[in-house]
């Protein structure tokens, strides 16, 4: 948890640099946090690996859609469930058609146990798109 809150800060430190003001904010496996500004309609992201920070701001004006996804060893689709689950992603499909972000929540790889990070994923999809139809 103070990875968390740690990250947290961070986020919301250069977010008010930025001249945005985070109303929610979340972080997960202790490298990654997420944040929303609802009046000027964007996310903020900031992963750490190996102690280096990316910070990212998504203008959802831009966004027509977010989902949340799970990726089995079959694939993505729940036709294709096989094995155990592999990631869990928020993805996020532009306007434009050619880009679309993804947000790593769960990877196997990087961290075998689950949490609640299927949880986490369906409730910023839900905060994502809330934002999208207000926008």
């Amino acid at each position: 948890m103070v990875k968390g809150n740690r990250l947290r800060n961070k986020l919301i430190k250069w977010t008010t640099e930025q001249g945005f003001l985070l109303s929610a904010v979340e972080s997960w496996r202790g490298k990654s946090s997420i944040g929303l500004d609802p009046k000027n309609n964007i996310i903020a992201l900031l992963n750490e690996d190996k102690g280096k920070a990316k910070f990212d701001l998504i203008d959802l004006e831009e966004i027509r859609v977010c989902r949340a996804i799970k990726v089995y060893n079959g694939g993505a689709d729940e036709e294709s469930i096989e094995g155990p689950l592999r990631k869990i992603m928020i993805e996020l499909h532009y306007l434009d058609e050619t880009r679309q972000h993804t947000i790593e929540v769960y990877d196997m790889k990087k961290q075998p146990k689950l949490s609640n990070e299927w949880s986490l994923a369906q409730q910023w999809t839900e905060r994502i798109n809330r934002s999208i139809l207000i926008g």
